[in-house]
């Protein structure tokens, strides 16, 4: 099997980075803030049928000496987690590598971070490189799953509707500004494709997002995927890479 490597010092909220290298294979590499974490679970299982290479570093976290600029006044720098992350394995990049970029965007998405965008997609056109954006997946106002879970000193009146599910048209509302930007980087740019996440962790035919799946948690708090969430997408996730053939 492929040689994994364990990096510390990740982020808070951020699941471990891992990465599997393998000489030679096709490439993908994972950019962004802590959401980028949660690839990890998507690609996992390929890993045991395709000779691939997989590259996740949420925030930074795990290439040396890229701890500084992590914030900005406005917030996240994403444009610093795009284009270092970028930077430091263009070397290693070869036509056909795939690189995905995920952050948290339930609101409008600032015009830097829009840029940072733009300039990775055409950096990575001119190399043959082709680029996966992970849409917003629903968010939820708890902190924590176990604050959700009813005990004899929390009986489930006491506990917040929006601790559980909470309205799709609430989250359509918020993320349609930065689901407009995915959807039309998508639609104008032949290497870009976009995972719609959203979806599959909250089907268009139900009137409620949960944060459950047969009585698991499918987050760790109100915009993290727990490993099972993770392990959920999983198959929808390798379903998108072959039909799209991002994946040879």
């Amino acid at each position: 099997g492929p040689r994994i490597s364990i990096s510390s010092g990740q982020p808070p909220g951020a699941f471990k980075i891992l990465n599997a290298e393998k000489n030679d294979a096709q490439s993908i590499f994972i950019f962004g803030d802590s959401q980028s974490g949660h690839v990890w679970h998507y690609v996992k299982p390929i890993l045991s049928e395709k000779e691939l290479s997989i590259f996740i570093h949420p925030r930074l976290a795990g290439i040396k000496n890229k701890k500084e600029k992590l914030f900005t006044t406005s917030g996240l720098n994403h444009t610093y987690f795009f284009s270092e992350g970028f930077n430091h394995y263009e070397k290693k990049m070869k036509k056909n590598d795939v690189i995905g970029l995920a952050i948290n965007s339930p609101f409008k998405i600032s015009a830097d971070t829009k840029n940072a965008f733009k300039e990775i997609i055409e950096n990575s056109s001119k190399k043959g490189i082709k680029v996966i954006i992970f849409n917003q997946i629903p968010t939820f106002p708890t902190t924590s799953a176990v604050l959700c879970t009813p005990t004899w000193y929390r009986p489930e009146f006491s506990i917040e509707k929006g601790c559980s599910s909470i309205l799709r048209s609430d989250l359509m509302k918020s993320n349609k500004s930065s689901s407009d930007f995915y959807i039309k980087l998508a639609n104008n740019n032949p290497n870009v494709f976009l995972f719609d996440q959203f979806s599959h962790l909250c089907p268009s035919n139900k009137k409620r997002c949960s944060t459950t799946l047969n009585n698991q948690y499918l987050y760790e708090d109100g915009n993290h995927l727990s490993e099972y969430g993770g392990q959920f997408l999983s198959k929808f996730f390798i379903k998108f890479l072959k039909m799209e053939n991002l994946i040879y």
